[in-house]
C-alpha cells in the first residue's frame, strides 16, 4: 500500500488481512475498542481513515449518515469494514449493517475483531490471534515511518480539551497582559521574537516542561497570526516533533477557547510530525467545533484523511526552505 502527498511517497508492504488490521491503530492514532472502523483505498492509496463507536448504532439512521457522508465524498473507492469489539455479536452487527450502507460491490474485506482472535466475514478460512496484531513487520514500518498511538481516544480529546471554565477568567488575564506587551513589536521583531522563543523550549537542551505561564501565553498570542504559525510550521522538524507537541499541548491546556484556535493549529501539526494521529484528529474535530475552517485546518485535515507520513515533511520543508527538489 502506499500513501502519498505530491511525490513525497512512503510505502508500507501489506501481504494479508493481518497486516492491514495491525496498522488501523496507527492510522487512527489509537486502538478502536468497541468502534467500527472503515478504510476507504483509490487504488492503493488510502484516501481515508475514519471511525463509528459501535453505541451509535443504537440509532441505525444517524450511524449510516456519519459513515456514508464521509464515504460518498471517493465515489470510486473501495472499504475496507472492521468492527472491534469484546461482544462478537454485536461486531457482526454492526459490520452487516455497514456492508449494506456501502454495497457489497465496494467492500473490499468485512474483518471482525475481538479480543483474543479475528475473522474475515468475506474471506473463508481467514482469521487469526489479535495478540499477535501487534508484532507483524506492518507496525514495525509504522514505528519507521513516525507513526504513533495512544491507549485510547479519550485519551486524546482530554489533551485538546483546553483549560476549565474555573482556569479561564485567570488565563484570560495573563493573555491579555502577553497582548499588551507584544503589541508594540514590529513584524520583524515579532518574527525573530516567535522563532527564538519557540527554538529555546522545543531544543533538547531546554525540554518543553521547563516554560512558564507567562510564556505559554507568550506563544498563545504570537500564534494568533497566521503568518507566525506557518513561520514555525516551517521551522519543526521531526527530531524536535515530540517536543513540539508536548510544549503546544501545554499552552492548549493554559488557553482559553477565544484564543485556543492558533494553538491547536499548533498543536495539530505538531502532532502530526510526532506521529500522534490521534490527537491530531482531536485537534481538528475542535477546531471544527470552534468554527474554524481555514486553510490551515482543510490542510490539517489532508493530512490525516489522506494518511500522509510524517516523514514525508522534510523533503516537502526542503523544497519550501531551500528550493531543493
Amino acid at each position: 500500500m502506499t500513501t502519498t502527498q505530491e511525490r513525497d511517497v512512503t510505502r508500507l508492504r501489506i501481504t494479508d488481512s493481518q497486516d492491514f488490521l495491525s496498522l488501523i491503530p496507527y492510522l487512527l492514532g489509537y486502538r478502536p475498542d468497541e468502534r467500527l472502523v472503515f478504510v476507504l483505498l483509490d487504488g492503493t492509496k488510502i484516501v481515508l481513515t475514519g471511525a463509528l463507536p459501535l453505541d451509535t448504532l443504537d440509532s441505525p439512521d444517524q450511524a449510516r449518515h456519519g459513515m456514508m457522508s464521509a464515504v460518498e465524498r471517493f465515489p470510486g473507492a473501495m472499504v475496507l469494514l472492521t468492527g472491534w469489539s469484546s461482544n462478537p455479536d454485536l461486531a457482526e452487527e454492526a459490520l452487516a449493517l455497514a456492508e449494506i450502507w456501502v454495497g457489497p460491490e465496494h467492500v473490499l474485506d468485512s474483518i471482525s475483531v475481538q479480543p483474543d482472535r479475528w475473522h474475515s466475514r468475506w474471506g473463508e478460512g481467514q482469521w487469526g490471534r489479535t495478540g499477535d496484531l501487534a508484532h507483524t513487520s506492518t507496525v514495525a514500518q509504522a514505528v519507521v515511518a513516525g507513526m504513533v498511538t495512544v491507549p485510547s481516544r479519550e485519551d486524546a480529546v482530554a489533551i485538546v480539551a483546553g483549560p476549565g471554565p474555573d482556569r479561564e477568567a485567570s488565563l484570560e488575564g495573563r493573555l491579555l497582559d502577553a497582548e499588551d506587551a507584544l503589541h508594540s513589536l514590529s513584524w520583524p521583531e515579532w518574527e525573530q521574537r516567535a522563532s527564538a522563543l519557540h527554538a529555546s523550549l522545543t531544543c533538547e537542551e531546554a525540554p518543553s516542561e521547563d516554560a512558564g505561564p507567562d510564556a505559554l501565553a507568550e506563544l498563545a498570542v504570537l500564534v494568533d497570526d497566521e503568518l507566525t504559525r506557518e513561520l514555525l510550521w516551517l521551522a519543526m522538524g521531526r527530531r524536535t516533533a515530540k517536543r513540539a507537541e508536548l510544549l503546544w499541548g501545554r499552552v492548549v491546556a493554559h488557553t482559553p477557547a477565544e484564543w485556543a484556535v492558533g494553538p491547536l493549529l499548533m498543536l495539530g501539526f505538531a502532532s502530526w510530525l510526532s506521529g500522534n494521529g490521534a490527537v491530531l484528529v482531536a485537534c481538528i474535530e475542535r477546531l471544527l467545533a470552534l468554527g474554524e475552517r481555514g486553510h490551515q485546518v482543510v490542510m490539517l485535515d489532508t493530512l490525516n484523511r489522506e494518511a500522509i507520513p510524517p516523514q514525508s515533511w522534510e523533503q516537502a520543508r526542503a523544497r519550501e526552505v531551500f528550493g531543493v527538489p
